[in-house]
């Protein structure tokens, strides 16, 4: 399932006849991976503020939560793993995972309790998945199985068989990537085959 498959079928679900205002998954660096079409445009310091909060629970009570200039009163979370910002008969939840903050604004008739359900039951299954940025998998897995020294020789050698195969591997991404598979056995099978069978290197 796609970043923006979570946003729309599981974020933007109707519940009563009722769904969040917006929503987003937005990586630790701030780089958005999916979100709804009318999700805020935040600011770079904003995503960094909410970081700090969860690395130290209590920064944000003093100054409140902001996102795109908007003011959250910061409620009662949980430290380190849900901020939750309350603004009039609105508000927003904020969901931690291994890589990325799931976001939720919501507005009556929504209520808290709904929009804290939606936003912390994705973030809880993404982080039973082992969820990870995709472009990270691409770099972490392919430096895993062409190591940056042998790719550098091959390619001294007039060889550039290894980095033709990244983008290979990023478009394989959705088939191949399994969460429950242990990162060192990452594509490793995959791409012994290939350079077995089209370079003649032992791995």
């Amino acid at each position: 399932m796609s970043w923006q498959a979570y946003v729309d079928d599981h974020l933007m679900c109707d519940i009563d006849g009722n769904h969040l205002a917006s929503a987003a998954i937005v990586g630790h660096d701030g780089s958005v991976w999916a979100q709804s079409s009318n999700f805020p445009k935040f600011k770079p310091e904003e995503i960094t503020a909410i970081m700090k909060d969860f690395d130290e629970p209590g920064t944000l009570a003093p100054t409140g939560l902001h996102l795109a200039g908007t003011k959250y009163m910061v409620i009662q979370g949980e430290g380190g793993a849900v901020i939750r910002g309350k603004k009039g008969s609105g508000g927003v939840t904020v969901k931690k995972t291994g890589q990325a903050l799931v976001f939720g604004i919501y507005e009556e008739p929504l209520t808290p309790g709904q929009c804290n359900m939606i936003v912390e039951r994705l973030g809880d299954y993404l982080i039973d998945q082992e969820c990870v940025d995709p472009t990270r998998f691409v770099l972490e897995a392919t430096s895993e199985v062409f190591p940056m020294d042998k790719r550098s020789e091959m390619s001294n050698k007039g060889n550039n068989l290894g980095l033709a195969c990244d983008p290979v591997f990023e478009s394989l991404i959705s088939v191949v990537v399994d969460p429950k598979i242990e990162k060192s056995r990452r594509l490793q099978r995959l791409g012994r085959l290939a350079w077995s069978s089209k370079v003649g290197l032992r791995m």
